[in-house]
């Protein structure tokens, strides 16, 4: 259940000189951050697409979309100016921003974005971003703001602004469950603590001494426990709701565990629990792969398809394609921030590597190949053995972890060959082949960003959220499950 929270990472550092507050975006979350008696919140505001995200595409921004809002508010102390400093990669999308009472002028010369009334005096202001990119490259495309930090400048020392405080919740726990499948690759233990009665359920992603020792105190302070992957089911508005702050205290006695711990969502509920009890442990299944690590998969024939998805260009930098051929397909994710002119061709001819560099013209180690449709749908990340740990959903997948992708373009043939080497060892090839004209459509695949918290597969086929391994996709962000 890895990977299923999108926690984007909180915005706080201030340094107070005179009158000025600076708030950057060091520790800042989506939701906003409070320091020094100044409170910015954001909000989806009409925008019931996308709402605010930290983006680490080109630098960490808080990202902005049409329609969406923030408000800073200094409490009764008045507000004299506020610049919201922007990122260059805002470049495309750039808007106007309006707000509730004063002038904003946003500036692409200085990346800046100032707000400021000199008719009265002001101790809050909530900025809209405009609708349409009329201050961008591609104006015709919605609006955005990409902010790097923010200058507050209050009339006093700092502001008198109170976060709300978060409802503390005390929960009943009745069942603990831990599962140590992790520990091998990542040296985490995941522990389910589950209140049946008000059904919420808390999940601690804690770095143990073994994958069979559990006794010690464990906090997301020091990073013992990994609030990317730690959360709350059943918690409300967001679920799961992941954890801002977590601590967890064990001790183990036989069959019996005492536990102890907290948690604070990204709800701005705080729960709290304690246990004596039993609890189980889920089993970790041996790793018995249907084909020998020094085995060769060839694809001899031509794939039928090629698909390339634009969808995650701008946001996370990566062109989705997809080779595909009866019921086999190769997924492969290209490191770039430029959406190809032709998607029936891609890429330029040349070599490109795979590896997990994360370099701009390579292929991601986590792309793969599929060879079945199980329960429908394929799957292409790790691989499992049917009836393992992934009851089925990953027969005979494959996960790229190095090689290289040929292409060519010659005598109008297109040809995309790629060469890897499978986790396990084994290797793969396979062609994929295209006779070309300058009449051939563009073909691309189009989503629609659905919040809804339902998952989807690449596919865009609904799936639960226990299918480990899998890149998936909640309210238009791909996530992966460990």
């Amino acid at each position: 259940m890895k990977k299923i929270y999108l926690l984007m990472a909180a915005m706080t550092a201030v340094v107070l000189v005179n009158a000025s507050t600076t708030i950057s975006l060091n520790n800042l979350s989506a939701t906003g951050a409070n320091e020094s008696g100044i409170c910015v919140t954001t909000d989806a505001g009409t925008n019931t697409q996308s709402s605010p995200v930290i983006n680490t595409t080109n630098g960490a921004t808080l990202r902005l979309y049409a329609g969406n809002t923030i408000t800073i508010d200094a409490g009764d102390v008045e507000i004299e100016s506020v610049v919201l400093n922007l990122n260059a990669s805002n470049r495309n999308r750039l808007t106007t921003m309006e707000a509730t009472n004063g002038t904003v002028v946003v500036d692409s010369m200085t990346w800046t974005a100032t707000w400021s009334d000199l008719s009265g005096s002001n101790s809050a202001v909530t900025l809209t971003v405009g609708q349409k990119a009329t201050l961008g490259i591609q104006s015709n495309n919605a609006g955005q703001i990409h902010i790097l930090s923010i200058d507050v400048t209050l009339a006093g020392e700092e502001g008198t602004c109170e976060p709300p405080k978060a409802d503390t919740v005390v929960l009943n726990i009745d069942t603990v469950i831990i599962d140590p499948e992790y520990y091998d690759y990542y040296g985490d233990v995941m522990f389910y603590v589950i209140d049946t009665t008000s059904g919420v359920e808390l999940i601690f992603d804690a770095y143990t001494t073994a994958a069979d020792e559990y006794d010690g105190t464990y906090s997301t302070e020091d990073e013992s426990i990994d609030a990317d992957y730690s959360g709350a089911y059943g918690a409300g508005a967001t679920d799961p709701a992941s954890a801002v702050e977590a601590t967890l205290t064990i001790s183990t006695s036989g069959e019996t565990i005492t536990m102890s711990g907290t948690m604070l969502s990204e709800d701005n509920i705080y729960y709290t629990f304690s246990y004596t009890g039993g609890y189980g442990v889920i089993e970790i299944e041996d790793d018995s792969y249907m084909y020998e690590p020094d085995e060769v998969i060839e694809i001899d024939e031509e794939f039928s398809e090629l698909k390339a998805d634009t969808d995650y260009v701008e946001d996370y930098g990566t062109l989705d394609i997809y080779l595909y051929k009866d019921e086999s397909f190769v997924y492969l994710e290209y490191i770039t921030s430029e959406v190809p002119e032709d998607l029936n061709m891609p890429l330029a001819a040349g070599e490109y590597m795979i590896d997990d560099s994360g370099a701009a013209g390579t292929f991601s180690a986590s792309a793969g190949w599929s060879s079945t449709y199980e329960y429908d749908f394929p799957s292409f990340y790790g691989i499992y053995d049917e009836g393992g740990a992934a009851e089925g959903y990953y027969e005979d997948t494959y996960y790229f972890v190095d090689g290289k992708v040929t292409v060519t373009k010659e005598d109008g043939i297109y040809t995309i060959v790629v060469n890897a080497t499978s986790a396990k060892g084994s290797t793969f090839t396979g062609t994929y082949t295209y006779e070309y004209d300058e009449d051939t459509a563009v073909e691309d695949i189009e989503s629609k960003v659905i919040n809804n918290n339902k998952i989807y597969n690449v596919m865009g086929m609904e799936v639960n959220k226990e299918h480990k391994g899998a890149v998936l996709i909640q309210n238009g962000k791909k996530f992966i499950v460990r």
